[in-house]
């Protein structure tokens, strides 16, 4: 997966993605390199493709996700975690871990994570409804971002 990365870069990510099925050994070593620095960027944009895709996490892969949401540092990796957010059942043990990795992309220098942290806090809090005031709070702040992007 690295490799193909290095080598093609999203282009060899989507191979990867077309010939390789989401079973679920691929989806807990993709999940594990989620934290990883070396592999979280391809491994969290495969990820996210294959949950666009259509694919369920079970709670316990849900979990072990979370899990590892804190040890994510690379702003693309957060990027890809936060536009998966759309896509996960995030359960009520874990929405605090989800929330704190929201809060620290939702801060980051880069627009487009920001943005897409906002959104990950909305949807959060449409399943954890105790998170409803400060994803208020996140989109008034939004709209008065500097970025277009975030504004948007």
């Amino acid at each position: 997966m690295w490799r193909s990365y290095e080598r093609g870069g999203v282009a060899g990510l989507e191979v990867v993605r077309d010939a390789v099925a989401p079973a679920e050994a691929w989806v807990e070593a993709l999940i594990a390199a989620a934290a990883d620095p070396r592999a979280c960027v391809p491994a969290t944009w495969l990820l996210r493709a294959y949950l666009q895709a259509g694919l369920e996490l079970d709670r316990s892969s849900t979990a072990a996700l979370a899990r590892r949401l804190e040890r994510v540092a690379l702003d693309d990796a957060r990027l890809h975690l936060c536009q998966s957010v759309a896509h996960l059942e995030i359960p009520t043990r874990n929405a605090g871990q989800v929330a704190r990795f929201i809060r620290t992309a939702a801060a980051g220098d880069q627009k487009f994570t920001r943005a897409w942290a906002v959104d990950g806090l909305a949807r959060l809090a449409r399943q954890h409804p105790r998170y409803g005031r400060e994803a208020g709070a996140a989109l008034r702040r939004a709209a008065r971002d500097p970025a277009a992007s975030v504004r948007a």
